[in-house]
């Protein structure tokens, strides 16, 4: 505004000399030079400002991503929270419901037992009751255990080579008694040298439950296929297994069952046809058992009332220099 003022000021003058005009314009220029400096001093700190500014804002942009992530561990956190409640209520809902008839049997065969001392025969019967009353309240027991450890991180594995063949047919051996009851027949083959480094006891679980389930879910009269087998086919070069088979001619699995077949507490629309209790934990415990052995395991069936098929992956235990068995 002074220079402006100024320059209307000479300009209003008819004649200037040539000092006067030489003294004019370097006080313009002195002007012009505080202009500069008060619009370098003003930009600074601008700039220092927009620095600042800008620097908040990453500092609030990295605050709520923060708490963003925050926020999504806490819910995580608490829907884990909620899971793990609603499955320790239907762990207990289960084991309440599923435990109390078999101990209703071997407190009510007991008694009888007490009673009928003579007759060895009833006595035989009676303690075949008790007995296997005894084996599905371990069976539950040790379902349950092996699904709390597994959520644990509790599983500890020995492994030692084992021959899966050889195991399967003690499996075979076990479940015979319990086909024979239901008039089935169970077929079973198993290749020789079939080696993988396993916990026997936990495979063995394994195997048990897809022959015990093929077994529960088969009409009278029917056949089961367990097979043992190396598949060293040339997709399988970069690392051959060995795969557990059990296929049945059984109620089949519909496309609503494929969905949801190895999850927790999961009723399928295949019944036991002999009246047997199911858990809806072992097919669950059974995946989880393979995978911890660096396998895999799935079902396969064409459908509602067509069989179907288990098959149980884990990898060839390989010789020395790299050969396999």
């Amino acid at each position: 505004m002074e220079v402006a003022k100024r320059a209307r000021e000479i300009a209003a003058h008819s004649s200037i000399s040539k000092k006067d005009l030489q003294k004019e314009y370097e006080r313009l220029i002195e002007q012009y030079e505080k202009l500069l400096q008060q619009t370098a001093k003003i930009t600074r700190i601008s700039d220092s400002t927009q620095l600042k500014l800008r620097r908040t804002q990453e500092a609030l942009n990295a605050l709520n991503a923060e708490l963003a992530r925050a926020l999504k561990v806490a819910e995580e956190q608490q829907r884990r929270a909620e899971e793990a409640s609603r499955f320790k209520t239907e762990l207990l809902s289960i084991a309440a419901h599923d435990l109390k008839n078999p101990l209703q049997s071997i407190i009510g065969f007991a008694a009888l037992i007490q009673e009928v001392t003579e007759n060895a025969a009833e006595v035989q019967a009676y303690s075949t009751t008790i007995q296997n009353a005894a084996q599905r309240m371990f069976k539950l027991i040790n379902e349950l255990l092996n699904t709390t450890a597994i959520d644990a991180g509790k599983i500890t594995l020995n492994r030692f080579p084992c021959s899966l063949g050889e195991l399967a047919s003690i499996v075979v051996a076990t479940n015979l008694q319990q086909a024979n009851q239901k008039e089935q027949r169970i077929d079973f083959y198993a290749e020789p040298n079939c080696i993988a480094e396993v916990d026997a006891e936990r495979i063995r679980e394994v195997f048990d439950n897809l022959v015990s389930n093929a077994i529960k879910y088969s009409p009278m009269g029917k056949t089961i296929w367990v097979r043992v087998f190396r598949d060293t086919s040339s997709d399988r070069e970069a690392m051959p297994v060995v795969r557990f088979t059990v296929r049945d001619e059984g109620q089949g699995l519909t496309e609503e069952d494929m969905k949801k077949i190895f999850g927790r507490f999961q009723r399928l629309s295949a019944i036991p046809t002999g009246g047997e209790s199911s858990t809806g934990l072992g097919l669950s415990i059974a995946k989880q058992l393979v995978e911890l052995h660096d396998g895999k395991l799935w079902a396969e069936s064409e459908g509602k009332n067509k069989g179907a098929t288990f098959i149980a992956e884990l990898p060839i235990l390989p010789k020395k220099g790299s050969e396999l068995e």
